[in-house]
């Protein structure tokens, strides 16, 4: 991006369910708030466009007439002559007959591509779905969320009387049996492996798009979709949708959902592989796991999508392994090791690891040159207590002892201290830990800090120094006094009796840290430090030319700013050293509950973005210049979706997924409805071009 001009392009959706006709968003528009550039005219966006991606990506030829996909967590399957089988799985799907009482027969035929069904979006191919074509009849699949989209296109009325029929062999099917859903005709099977799967959400229409009464009836071991075509216009489209529940929560299956989910909760860029594109990695807290034959409630998982020259490519996915653990909540990219491949790290902070809700740690190692790791090497706090919530924040702290490696930030807000001399524990207050990067990683924290404040306040009691939640939020800020050691900020927003909040400034050292620096919030209730950032360099152009001052960030979402309830503010400290800040410049939300300063992202060349959440016209506020005191750009929620409470901004990250120069910044829309489940939550990706 450059002061010169400033555009956006949407380079992909991706949701936390499979994409649904029609319910792609809108083509982005970015409004102009505050004054324009006056020196290069207002801001404009060139173009935009939009494109869904599910759990799932396209399939791919493998070789002439075989075509492959991956639809899930362990789930990849192959569309040949016969139909679909489901790669390391014993059950097959294949359509045997059509017709009337007097069925036609079908003989194989091998696959091809279609044409694209949507426009291509820059640099990536369209979707197209695969499709067996016969005379009169095309079959056709397409990936769908932990499964298979198949549908049947008819040309034209088949010859006899009563309904229509399609007989779908079930290869490796140890059991099938018809029942009901929500009113809706479904197919419960289980395979020889003794593992479940579901054929359901089967629809008809004509070619007026009228809907046609269709169900699903079994008779020795095959499935047949019964279609009443009694005064239908052909040609006629059928189309039912095969599933494995315990690869991806199914939302009819009555035991769980994709309700309340959350995909995009937190957001990690970084390159796990090294190969020069950034990667990303997208968190649904709440996911439920099905495992044991039962479903585990809000278990978390963590999918990474791998950058390219072609764009983001899904490739691994983590999940948690206790119920309520919420493994993913908090993630952090970070090359620990040096070998030249980030690694993930995972926060679950209510695992029960030696107490309840103690918190626990998941580090996954990159691979240059090859796949991540997805064995977790873990970690626990140190005291184990109830309701510490270790691991709840993570980062990378950068440097911060000047050894070549970047170091490890871990917080818990929720750690107790206990006072040996007034002879009581206090819950909530806080810690955190730095745990210094090497070639053989260690749990060995290089630096803690603790809030070991009690109730006792020199000469009577407070509450302003307990229960202050240290290590809320954490953040590397590099170097800001320019000694060669790495500093980080450590949010602590329910410091003070009327819980403004401040923020933390620890800098770094060779062989400790040191606190020499507290910013303070002014809000009563705002809980200042409930997000830090890194702003890095930031235009500032009150004279000409402009220039950039380095800067770091605190929020208080909670601030009642301008006189409107949790419309939340934000901070801006520049020119920070260990006596303070040279410049600081405080922005406020302008709508309720919009909680201004969720989230940030430092963008490059002078601009970073920060959410504004909970108000749709203006989600995300880009800033370009700090000394007009107005918002460069701001992004309407309906750029990303119209869902009418999109949550968009609970998380930001900057990336570089293709590689190729331009910035893009993923957003997290937590709010988003996918398929009909509230709160399912779904990522949009944007790039910014010069």
């Amino acid at each position: 991006m450059t002061r010169q001009s400033f555009s956006a392009l949407l380079i992909a959706t991706i949701a936390a369910g499979c994409s649904v006709p029609g319910s792609e968003p809108s083509a982005p528009v970015l409004a102009v708030a505050g004054a324009a550039d006056t020196a290069s005219g207002p801001l404009t966006v060139e173009r935009a466009l939009s494109a869904v991606l599910a759990d799932a990506s396209a399939f791919r030829q493998v070789e002439p007439g075989r075509f492959h996909a991956t639809l899930g967590a362990n789930l990849t399957a192959t569309v040949d002559a016969r139909g679909v089988a489901f790669d390391d799985k014993p059950l097959a799907l294949r359509l045997t007959a059509f017709g009337r009482a007097a069925r036609l027969d079908v003989s194989p035929v091998a696959p091809t591509p279609s044409d694209c069904l949507s426009p291509a979006m820059e640099g990536l191919e369209c979707e197209r779905r695969v499709e067996l074509r016969r005379d009169g009849l095309v079959e056709w699949y397409r990936p769908a969320r932990g499964g298979i989209e198949q549908g049947f296109e008819i040309a034209a009325r088949p010859e006899g009387s009563g309904a229509l029929e399609l007989v779908l062999a079930l290869d490796g099917a140890k059991h099938a049996a018809r029942e009901v859903k929500d009113g809706k005709p479904a197919v419960a099977i289980a395979d020889a492996a003794g593992e479940s799967w579901r054929l359901d959400g089967l629809r008809a229409w004509d070619a007026g798009g009228a809907e046609l009464p269709v169900d699903f009836a079994v008779v020795g071991g095959a499935v047949t979709v019964v279609v009443d075509d009694a005064g239908a216009t052909y040609p006629i489209t059928v189309d039912p949708t095969l599933t494995q529940p315990s690869s991806y929560t199914d939302p009819l299956n009555g035991d769980s959902s994709d309700v309340g989910t959350q995909f995009g909760y937190a957001l990690a860029a970084g390159d796990v592989n090294g190969d020069g594109y950034d990667d990303l990695a997208i968190s649904s807290p709440w996911w439920d796991a099905y495992y044991s034959g039962a479903w585990h409630k809000n278990t978390g998982r963590v999918n990474v999508l791998y950058g390219s020259s072609a764009g983001l490519q899904w490739k691994v996915t983590l999940k948690g392994d206790e119920q309520n653990s919420n493994f993913g909540q908090a993630l952090a990219m970070i090359d620990l090791n040096g070998d030249g491949a980030d690694d993930l790290v995972v926060g679950a902070p209510y695992e029960d690891a030696g107490g309840t809700n103690t918190g626990r740690v998941f580090l996954y190692w990159g691979v240059k040159g090859g796949t991540m790791s997805t064995t977790a090497a873990t970690h626990k706090a140190d005291n184990h207590n109830n309701y510490e919530y270790f691991g709840a924040a993570l980062a990378n702290a950068g440097d911060v002892n000047n050894d070549g490696k970047d170091d490890l930030i871990v917080g818990a807000q929720g750690w107790r201290y206990y006072d040996d001399i007034l002879g009581g524990s206090y819950d909530r207050n806080g810690k955190v830990w730095v745990y210094p990067g090497a070639a053989s990683f260690s749990w060995s924290a290089f630096y803690s800090k603790e809030n070991v404040g009690s109730s006792w306040a020199g000469n009577g009691w407070s509450t302003a120094l307990v229960h202050t939640q240290l290590g809320y939020s954490v953040a590397g800020v590099g170097d800001l006094n320019a000694d060669g050691y790495d500093d980080i900020a450590v949010g602590e927003p329910y410091y003070g009796d009327d819980n403004r909040g401040r923020v933390h400034v620890i800098f770094g050292g060779k062989s400790s840290m040191s606190d020499d620096l507290q910013l303070q919030g002014s809000d009563n209730a705002g809980h200042m430090g409930s997000t830090v950032a890194n702003l890095g360099s930031v235009n500032y152009c009150a004279s000409s030319p402009c220039s950039t001052l380095t800067c770091i960030a605190g929020a208080a979402p909670d601030a009642d700013a301008n006189g409107l309830t949790d419309s939340g503010s934000f901070t801006v400290w520049c020119g920070v050293s260990k006596s303070g800040a040279s410049k600081t410049f405080t922005y406020k939300g302008n709508n309720t509950s919009s909680h201004l300063g969720t989230a940030f992202a430092a963008l490059g060349s002078g601009d970073f973005a920060v959410s504004n959440p909970g108000n749709a016209s203006d989600s995300i506020w880009i800033m370009t210049d700090l000394s007009t005191g107005t918002v460069g750009m701001s992004v309407p929620a309906s750029t990303f979706t119209s869902d009418g409470t999109p949550n968009c901004g609970q998380a930001l990250v900057a990336a570089n997924v293709k590689n190729d120069g331009y910035q893009e910044l993923a957003v997290g829309c937590t709010g988003v409805a996918v398929s009909g489940h509230d709160s399912a939550g779904a990522v949009y990706v944007n790039r910014f071009t010069p």
